[in-house]
């Protein structure tokens, strides 16, 4: 095992601690000690004529910084090609719970070059942004315009996926 590359554990432990730091509300005088959610798209995509699909791959931080890798498939209505990473932003009081399942969002083009923007909610209650809606920006290549449906899973992976034990160097 190579001690110098972090181990999955490791990783998401300092994804906890820097968001649960570094995006404290300190200008709050309520004494609430919440903070937005944060979703970190590694890898995203969208392809529509008319009909297409979506997929999302990344991490989520909830508001209590608990974070968790996430699976995103959709299926939406719309026109053009994207793909690339991404940020979006939740509001405070977002648990991994509300994040998973269910969910819709709206891709739009930027006039600003590999940007697009993204609005994302919950329908895990059957209401359209009943738990949350969101809002970030993508970078990357192409453009879509695209209303989506879709379905987010969150899932682990075992803490020595990336080091590795044993396999040959």
């Amino acid at each position: 095992m190579d001690l110098n590359t972090p181990t999955y554990h490791e990783s998401v432990t300092f994804a906890n601690y820097y968001f649960s730091r570094a995006n404290m509300d300190t200008a709050s005088n309520d004494g609430d000690d919440k903070r937005n959610a944060h979703v970190v798209s590694v890898s995203n995509g969208a392809a529509a004529f008319v009909v297409g699909g979506m997929y999302d791959i990344g991490i989520v931080v909830d508001s209590d910084g608990d974070a968790s890798n996430y699976l995103t498939i959709g299926f939406g209505m719309g026109f053009g090609a994207s793909a690339g990473a991404g940020y979006t932003r939740l509001p405070k009081d977002v648990k991994l719970v509300d994040f998973q399942g269910g969910g819709s969002g709206l891709m739009f083009p930027i006039r600003v070059p590999y940007l697009s923007g993204e609005i994302i909610s919950d329908e895990n209650s059957g209401v359209v942004g009943e738990e949350f809606v969101g809002g970030g920006v993508n970078i990357g290549i192409g453009k879509v315009f695209m209303f989506y449906f879709s379905h987010t899973f969150l899932f682990s992976v075992p803490e020595d996926f990336w080091s590795r034990p044993g396999s040959r160097r």
